[in-house]
């Protein structure tokens, strides 16, 4: 009861250390944990019980939960074939954005693969995202596109996907064509915003977890 009594007493009778919990929440868990917080404190001011509660729900929030990664903003980016220097960071970006990703080993005999087209996004000396491309025949087998996750959201898969299609257009390429997992709505907006179509589906396709593949194509 006296840790009780001393709780409500430390947030209704100092506001700043409310004001100190808001702040926190918005700046490393967002805008929509600060409304609950804002709404719930004014719901409960006159209720000692109700009050206390929503404070330890939010504290226990602030401890136990990770904040949201921070952001990496870039403001200039090139888009450069890759090199042998790029296969560990491409291969660690492989498996922050994949459940299978390909292994270093794997990404080391595309460099001797003459049907293969792989692009790397660069910040500086850092990258930020990479795709890669088989060119057989008429037809370009786009095989991954990776951003880093803490760079998503200012076009870089945008900018990799414009080179892919500069380079098709450029080997006049008839069709570019990719699969994507059913559920990754981001990834698939991307694409239809680029100009993909869907075309089809594989059953099953993808593994851990299990989920159809859908086929989109890009007529050039």
């Amino acid at each position: 009861m006296l840790i009780i009594d001393l709780i409500t007493s430390i947030t209704m009778h100092h506001p700043i250390f409310a004001v100190g919990i808001y702040v926190y929440g918005l700046k490393y868990y967002g805008l929509g944990y600060s409304i609950t917080f804002f709404f719930g404190e004014s719901f409960w001011a006159f209720n000692a019980w109700g009050y206390l509660s929503i404070n330890v729900v939010l504290i226990l929030l602030i401890i136990f939960k990770k904040p949201r990664p921070k952001k990496m903003y870039i403001s200039h980016m090139d888009i450069k074939p890759m090199t042998v220097r790029h296969i560990p960071a491409i291969a660690a970006l492989e498996r922050r954005c994949f459940s299978t990703p390909w292994s270093e080993a794997a990404l080391t005999e595309e460099l001797n693969n003459p049907l293969a087209v792989f692009r790397v996004a660069m910040a500086g000396d850092i990258v930020v995202g990479y795709t890669g491309m088989h060119h057989i025949l008429e037809d370009g087998f786009i095989t991954n596109v990776a951003v880093h996750p803490d760079c998503r959201r200012q076009r870089i898969g945008a900018a990799l996907l414009d080179a892919l299609i500069g380079y098709g257009r450029e080997h006049d390429l008839s069709r570019l064509t990719l699969e994507v997992r059913e559920s990754n709505k981001a990834a698939k907006a991307l694409y239809e915003k680029t100009g993909f179509v869907q075309e089809g589906k594989r059953p099953d396709f993808y593994q851990h977890p299990a989920e159809d593949a859908m086929i989109y194509s890009l007529f050039l």
